[in-house]
């Protein structure tokens, strides 16, 4: 029998998300009915792994006016404030504020998250799809979120979701 091995989650450092290579949306089932998907255009990211996970940190934002649904209509309609007040509360935050290691792939992430001036505290799934350094030298970390619950709406049920690949 082998010994076991085990790898690190993700390496320590200040990891930067790549622009190129990243997505933060959302998924909002209308009335009830259907699920409407968006994503942000303008996305920042920053995981900070230092003396392991028990201190680690991860914050970001995304600009609530860079919402794209695949329907400019739509798009123009969530961006005032029936919907996002995106003019007064143009970024809607996120910031980790616990990380629990499920398995060697999975953490378990608790986070605040502010959406038009309002914080909420939600807990979220993460997995680490892989690590590995490019053909430049640069160690990398793919990363991908998902959270679904109720209350960040008007009643909905609401996704959000984020995959993202991060550079030291």
């Amino acid at each position: 029998m082998s010994p076991l091995t085990t790898r690190t989650i993700a390496p320590t450092g200040t990891w930067v998300v790549d622009q190129a290579h990243c997505r933060a949306g959302i998924a909002v089932t209308h009335v009830g009915i259907a699920t409407v998907r968006g994503e942000y255009g303008e996305v920042q990211a920053t995981p900070q792994i230092a003396g392991g996970l028990s201190s680690a940190k991860a914050y970001g934002t995304v600009k609530a006016a860079s919402v794209e649904t695949a329907a400019p209509q739509r798009d123009a309609h969530l961006r005032p404030p029936d919907f996002f007040d995106a003019e007064t509360y143009p970024e809607r935050a996120f910031e980790s504020t616990a990380l629990e290691i499920v398995d060697e792939e999975t953490l378990r992430i608790s986070a605040s998250v502010t959406l038009r001036g309002v914080t909420n505290e939600i807990v979220l799934t993460a997995e680490v799809n892989r690590t590995n350094i490019d053909p430049y030298g640069n160690e990398k970390v793919g990363h991908a979120g998902i959270w679904t619950g109720a209350g960040l709406t008007d009643g909905d049920l609401a996704q959000i979701e984020s995959e993202m690949e991060t550079n030291t």
